[in-house]
Formats: structure tokens, sequence, C-alpha cells
């Protein structure tokens, strides 16, 4: 065997195993029964309440925030809670907006919760009186030291929107002292997912069914925009690229050879509508809970995301909405499946369904939504924060699957399905 042909066994070892990863995962912790249950629309209700159950909880907007109720065990710390004007301290910037994009003071809290009395603030001379420090993941490498507790009920809270494996951050150096998680994980003391999928209301617009020539003028099957073209996504591009041997896919993108406006979104996602019926929404991390807007911005459009990645899918994008990767045993088994929806315009279109009675709203980056939850905990009496919990452990441990696993990994099951 020449070092090309051996080249080539070792890229079908490693597709073959990615697949078995993505199949088998659904055995495992990471994404156990995920695509055995669909959720009814009961259940979706229950999921999201309607706007008069957010503006309970302080919430001025129709996105769905977790109520605290769902956090994990290590809650048995107790703190003392007072009705005065509550200060939450900004000790390091959330990606290069200092003041979290949300603003400074408590015209932020008038301006879009329903419970104001909070401010915050930027000052770390006001260290001594604050109610509650935030440190970001992303940026707590720029902190040279991290401050001491300056009372016993004063707040830690850990912010963070990107997964460990990235490498940002280092959450060890904030040892014991997180009392409040803010992520998008579903068992952080404040749920923040990317998106969300809520019912429609009688004042939603009614979906208007692609007609024939839209339909007809998407001649084009799969289309993917990647921006990464690291060691770290290696497997995602090597599934693309085996992928492509049996269906047409155009990369946009610096790794690829088409171009689209990087800065402008909606005109970017707008010329993909117009010409593709699919769009691969691979994450380049593998953890938990972990949807970004990859899959979420593509709902938006008349195009079905074609999935990979270590969040529930099944559980927090609308009904037959997308199609997973982990349910065929190769790229292509996944590509005879595009194609026969491409051919077959009745099933095509069943994918579209969901928008007669479901929507999308984009919570990314809208913080406003973290700090009005915030402020309500912080005037609640009843709330139990977390005390000793190791916030390192709890994010970096059996959360994701790590770069340098992944082929490992794939080589054991490739050795154990073979």
């Amino acid at each position: 065997m020449n070092l090309s042909d051996m080249k080539n066994a070792k890229l079908m070892l490693a597709i073959s195993g990615l697949c078995l990863v993505l199949m088998f995962l659904a055995g495992d912790s990471l994404t156990s029964n995920w695509l055995n249950h669909k959720l009814t629309d009961e259940e979706y209700y229950v999921r999201q309440p309607n706007n008069d159950e957010l503006n309970k909880v302080g919430i001025n907007a129709t996105v769905f925030l977790m109520t605290g109720n769902e956090t994990t065990e290590n809650t048995n710390g107790t703190y003392s809670i007072n009705t005065t004007l509550k200060t939450i301290l900004f000790y390091n910037y959330y990606f290069h907006w200092n003041d979290y994009k949300f603003g400074l003071g408590s015209e932020p809290f008038k301006r879009s919760c329903s419970r104001t009395d909070c401010r915050t603030t930027l000052d770390r001379t006001e260290m001594d009186g604050a109610d509650v420090v935030v440190f970001y993941g992303r940026t707590l490498k720029t902190i040279s030291e991290i401050p001491k507790r300056k009372y016993n009920d004063q707040l830690f809270l850990y912010f963070n929107t990107e997964p460990p494996v990235k490498g940002y951050g280092d959450a060890k150096r904030l040892g014991l002292e997180i009392n409040i998680t803010v992520s998008y994980r579903l068992d952080s003391f404040i749920y923040w997912p990317y998106a969300s999928t809520v019912l429609k209301t009688t004042d939603d617009s009614p979906y208007k069914p692609l007609s024939e020539s839209e339909l007809a003028n998407k001649t084009i099957p799969v289309a993917w925009m990647v921006s990464r073209c690291s060691k770290s996504s290696t497997v995602r591009s090597e599934y693309v690229k085996e992928l492509r041997k049996y269906i047409r896919v155009d990369i946009y993108g610096k790794c690829g050879n088409y171009s689209c406006p990087k800065r402008e979104e909606k005109k970017c996602m707008e010329l993909l509508d117009e010409k593709y019926k699919f769009y691969l929404a691979f994450e380049n991390s593998i953890c938990d809970d972990y949807i970004t807007e990859k899959s979420f911005r593509t709902l938006n459009y008349n195009l079905i995301p074609v999935v990979m990645g270590g969040g529930n899918y099944t559980r927090d994008l609308p009904p037959h909405s997308f199609i997973d990767t982990r349910e065929f045993s190769s790229p292509k088994q996944l590509a005879r499946y595009l194609d026969h929806l491409s051919r077959t315009p009745e099933e095509y279109m069943e994918y579209f369904q969901w928008k007669h009675t479901y929507k999308i709203w984009r919570i990314e980056r809208n913080t406003a939504l973290v700090f009005c939850r915030l402020c309500e905990m912080l005037h609640d009496p009843g709330v139990t924060y977390y005390s000793n919990f190791d916030v390192a452990d709890w994010w970096e441990t059996d959360h994701c699957i790590w770069p340098e696993e992944k082929e490992s990994k794939m080589m054991q099951l490739y050795h154990v399905y073979d």
C-alpha cells in the first residue's frame, strides 16, 4: 500500500468512526434518548411560558428562561436578602462590551425589566458593597488576580456562552467561590440558550409556504458557511469532504470557494435561501446543550438545517424541522436522503409545516434577559444559591468531546462495530 492509499484509508476510517460516534452517542449520557422522543404541543407550551408568565419573573420579552427550579443539586448555601438597591459589578468584559451589552446604572433595568431596583457598574472600587460580582469566562485571562469575596453574603456569578473546548478562560481560577452560573447549559442556575422555540400567537403573521416558482429556483442542494479551518474542526471538514463525493455542497467563507458578506448575515442568508434546499449547521464543538445560531438562524428561512453537534435537537428545535447526521450511518447515506428529498417536493415541504404553529426567538447576546432575571432573584428571599461549588469541574468535566478525544473515540468505535 502506497502513501496515498494509506492516507485515504485513514480518512475513511475517521469518517466511519465519526458516523458511529454520532449514531451511538444516543446511548451515551451526552445524548441519551434524544432521537426517540418528539415533543407534543402541550410539552412545548409547558417549556415556553406565555407573556404573562414571563412578566411575573421580570422579563419584558417573549422568550423563555429557566425559572430557577431546574438547577444542579449543589445548592446548600444560604444568603440573606434585603430590599435595598442591588449593585451588580461587571468585573471583566463580555466579548468586547464592558457593559455586557446591557448598560450601566439603573436605566437599563427601567428600560428592560419589570423589577427596576438594581444597578450595574464597572467601578471596581465598589467591590466592597457589590451584591453580585460578574465574571465572564471567555475573558477571565485578562484578570491578573481573582478578587476575594468582601463579605459572606456577596455573590460571585460565572457567565459563559462558549464551550470549554474552545480554550477560553480558566474556570479553575475561581475555585469554589461561584454562587450563580449563567450559560447555554440546562443545568445552569440561569439558563440562557442561543434561541428558543415558542408557540405562535394571534399577533404573529401566518406562514406563507414556498411557491412553486420559489421552490423551482432552489436548484442547488446543500450550502455550508464556515470560517474555522483549524485542526479542531478537521473531523467536521472531513465529513463534508466525504459528503461532497455524493452530493453537491457549496462552501462559503475562507474555507471554501464562495464568498458571502460576513458582517451582513441577513443578506447572506437571503442569498442562500433563494438557491439552496439544505444548510449544514455543523457545530465546531460537540457539547451538552450546545446549539448555536447556526441551526436557529437557518430555521428563520426556507432552508432545512442538517445538524451535527451535542445538543438535544429534538427537545430544542421545532418538530420535523431538521435532519440529524446521527440518524445516518455514513455521509453517503445522508447524501442519498437529501437527494431523495430534493426529488420529492411533497416530502421536502413537510419540513416547513412547523412554521404554521411555532416560531424561533433568537436570544444570543440579548443580555437583558439575564440581568432582569438576576435582579428578580436578588430581591427574592426564597432563592438558595450554590455554596462550595466547583465551577471548573461542572464546566469542564463530562460536558464535551474534546478535540484530542475525537480520533481515539472513532478508532474504538470503528473496531467495535466494523
